[in-house]
């Protein structure tokens, strides 16, 4: 029936033997695809037992604000002009100040917004744009069962055609880039698949909640809280006496091996360490991958 499974939190058993001596999980929330894509957001709480032997079930649909979504390019833009013309001028015309490394960073965080301005006019564009070319190849179609098309007529519908498939593969390939399917080509007709996959891995990696201090808490602003106070207190290191090395004996390395080590890297090896790289990847957070790099 193609109905799925949704996250679930709270006990791990819905069913208990009066005597306790056995507990399974008999009751969960089914539902189907059409719902995921309605409520995106959807979990399903296991709630305390009174007086049945089942646990009661409470299904939610909360949309939780977790903050801005990252930035993310994608492949298909490399092919719109616009794009490309909007990289450039924008690159060429910011000029920074300071150390090299800075203006990198700050020339790519002018870049990232001003992409994330443009993806969204594209983004409304490209929708746009596939339902036009099927409402025009469609009145085609009602016209040529009537009569036979002219030339002119056959040339546009050739053309509708041609259009409708750069749309449609843009807009495949924005989905299988989301659903991270790395073993399907790219433009392979299978939106139904990627949707699958990007609710998937949407509610794999969702947070419905954590237990602090042994209280379920969902509030977004606290569980990020929590999360840094952990990894802070993770990683600080305390203060304790550590032993000396005073007195051992080290091999060491020649004079060349030491200039060796610290000789600045050519660019034909800068070039073959980026390109060795997959284009999906990014090589941080700020979302600009290898194919995005290799392009421009």
């Amino acid at each position: 029936m193609e109905l799925q499974e949704i996250k679930s939190y709270g006990s791990r058993f819905t069913w208990c033997r009066p005597n306790g001596s056995v507990r399974s999980r008999l009751d969960r929330c089914l539902v189907s695809e059409q719902w995921l894509i309605k409520w995106p957001d959807s979990s399903q709480q296991v709630l305390h037992r009174d007086y049945s032997d089942h646990c009661p079930i409470l299904l939610k649909t909360d949309m939780v604000d977790w903050g801005p979504k990252p930035f993310r390019v994608m492949d298909c833009w490399l092919k719109n002009k616009q794009y490309q013309a909007l990289v450039k001028d924008v690159w060429c015309g910011d000029q920074q100040p300071g150390w090299g490394s800075i203006v990198l960073k700050n020339k790519l965080k002018n870049l990232k917004s001003n992409i994330k301005k443009w993806s969204i006019e594209f983004g409304d564009i490209t929708r746009h744009k596939i339902q036009h070319l099927k409402q025009q190849l469609h009145q085609i179609d009602i016209s040529a069962q009537d009569r036979t098309l002219g030339d002119d007529e056959v040339k546009t519908m050739k053309s509708i055609q041609q259009k409708l498939w750069e749309v449609s593969f843009a807009h495949e390939s924005i989905l299988r880039q989301k659903s991270r399917i790395r073993w399907l080509r790219e433009g392979d007709n299978n939106t139904t698949f990627f949707h699958k996959s990007i609710n998937f891995r949407r509610h794999y990696n969702a947070i419905q909640g954590m237990f602090i201090e042994g209280t379920w808490v969902q509030n977004p602003k606290l569980i990020k809280d929590q999360a840094v106070s952990f990894f802070t207190a993770r990683f600080t290191e305390e203060n304790y006496d550590r032993p000396t090395l005073d007195g051992v004996q080290f091999n060491t390395i020649t004079h060349t091996q030491r200039e060796e080590m610290i000789a600045p890297f050519s660019d034909l090896e800068l070039r073959e360490a980026v390109w060795s790289c997959s284009g999906d990847k990014c090589p941080g957070p700020d979302g600009f991958n290898f194919n995005f790099i290799k392009e421009f």
